[in-house]
């Protein structure tokens, strides 16, 4: 159980965050929605005045077209099609209004989750991450981590450590750098809708209709279910909105240079580091050079890594051991999804492997299996019985005599060339207290604000409000 000050703090923390976090939410949707329906409102009403008034607007909608296809094709496809620069066909009066509800059915439907997101995912990932921290353990972050954000909001009166955490969490992953990658992620998801309409509505194009419309679904395919997918995980990043905009860009050249339907619409689904290495494979096969393999250790060795999971955090750039015992484990989490209490499991296991490497094994059946068990042992067998008489050889307490056989045989185990039991256990303990020295720093403090239960007859849901169980 907490201290009555941190349920008190807790409570009217959740309280007082819930509405600002409500309006925050409620200002981007708005925002957006705006943006959205003006964008499309006006794409839609051109369309309708063209097709229903009898204005002939066919010299403008081909310089329009001409200029489209220049910015987006003209570049890629130089190189693989010699009639580019051959005038596209004009757009006709009966084909820009379907073009224009293509457009807004496909972009309406890219959107939504990032709406979703910005009003209800990114404030339960933080409040998750909140939520397992203690006041110690963010005051504890903020000297360790984020020193220099915490000296630039010190002279702000009045702010809370969670408040200081809020404002950190917003530097690190805010809503406000998604606005342009969302918007240029909308606008290219547009345009796609009307090439792809312009290819079925019009057979004078600049790249065959089957081979386009399968590298521009698989693409779509992917930014849309990647998007989604993210968005359930809460785990969404503005490079994600990015990649998602440059696999819809280079669809087209992609599909062309593939020259098969089936080879387009695969590719275009494949995730971004796969899509990437497949190419760079491409690439060095063409001119003749090998492919350096590089050997780092392997995170799967850290035990409960499953393959799973060691692609999940090597695609986010954590590929070793190493990197995770001394990385942030907020960002860590951010950036892979996974739940922030596992993330601190990892970086505990990880602490203790930089130490003894791939003798964390030996102790694994002993029960030494993070920085937690193994911090704990110097502390049990460093500690004296209370109320020994002086010159009186005290009893041993039940924690220092449990330390003292456990230290034995991690002694045995750790060091089994040494024939001198006592220099093995010296070894032994001093490794073991690099490993406390290092928990107690951070971690500590989130593992010891994890193991008190939570309060009873109340649970947080989503906005971070207080409700009754």
């Amino acid at each position: 159980m907490g201290t009555p000050i941190e349920k008190s703090e807790k409570a009217q923390r959740k309280q007082k965050t819930a509405k600002r976090e409500w309006d925050e939410g409620e200002l981007f949707v708005r925002l957006w929605v705006q943006a959205l329906c003006i964008y499309l409102a006006v794409f839609v009403t051109i369309g309708w005045l063209y097709y229903v008034l009898s204005i002939d607007w066919r010299q403008f909608g081909t310089f329009l077209w001409r200029a489209i296809v220049s910015l987006k094709c003209d570049k890629f496809l130089a190189f693989y099609v010699p009639t580019i620069s051959d005038a596209p066909a004009p757009i006709d009066r009966q084909s820009l209004f379907p073009m224009a509800i293509v457009s807004l059915l496909v972009t309406s439907f890219a959107a939504a989750p990032y709406i979703d997101f910005m009003d209800r995912g990114w404030f339960v990932r933080r409040n998750e991450i909140a939520d397992s921290m203690s006041t110690t353990a963010l005051s504890s972050y903020f000297s360790n981590f984020c020193k220099h954000l915490d000296l630039e909001i010190e002279p702000k009166a009045n702010l809370t450590s969670v408040e200081k955490f809020y404002l950190i969490y917003r530097e690190h992953y805010g809503l406000h750098p998604f606005g342009i990658s969302w918007s240029l992620l909308i606008a290219v998801i547009a345009d796609a809708g009307v090439v792809a309409g312009y290819m079925v509505m019009d057979k004078k194009i600049v790249v065959p209709s089957d081979i386009g419309l399968c590298a521009l679904s698989g693409a779509y395919l992917f930014a849309v279910g990647d998007g989604v997918f993210r968005m359930h995980k809460r785990t969404l990043n503005v490079a994600d909105t990015y990649w998602y905009a440059l696999r819809i860009i280079v669809a087209l050249p992609v599909g062309l240079v593939l020259g098969d339907r089936k080879a387009a619409f695969a590719v275009g689904l494949l995730p971004v580091e796969v899509f990437l290495n497949l190419f760079i494979y491409l690439a060095n096969r063409l001119i003749g050079r090998k492919a350096e393999k590089e050997k780092p250790d392997a995170i799967k060795n850290l035990s409960g890594v499953t393959t799973p999971l060691a692609i999940t955090l090597e695609s986010e750039g954590v590929n070793s051991i190493e990197q995770l015992a001394v990385m942030d484990p907020i960002i860590v989490a951010i950036r892979t999804g996974l739940p922030f209490r596992l993330v601190i499991r990892l970086c505990s296991k990880a602490l203790v492997w930089q130490y003894i490497r791939d003798s964390t094994s030996k102790l694994e059946s002993i029960g030494l299996v993070d920085a937690k068990s193994v911090a704990k042992l110097p502390r049990d067998y460093e500690t004296d019985t209370p109320g020994a008489v002086a010159g009186e050889k005290a009893a041993q307490s039940k924690p220092k005599m449990e330390a003292d056989a456990v230290l034995a045989t991690a002694a045995l185990r750790l060091f089994p060339d040494i024939k001198d039991k006592d220099g093995a256990l010296k070894n032994t303990l001093h490794v073991f207290r690099l490993v406390r020295d290092e928990y107690d720093v951070f971690l500590a403090h989130v593992d010891s604000y994890a193991d008190e239960a939570p309060v009873e007859g109340k649970a947080a849901d989503s906005t971070g409000a207080v409700q009754s169980g």
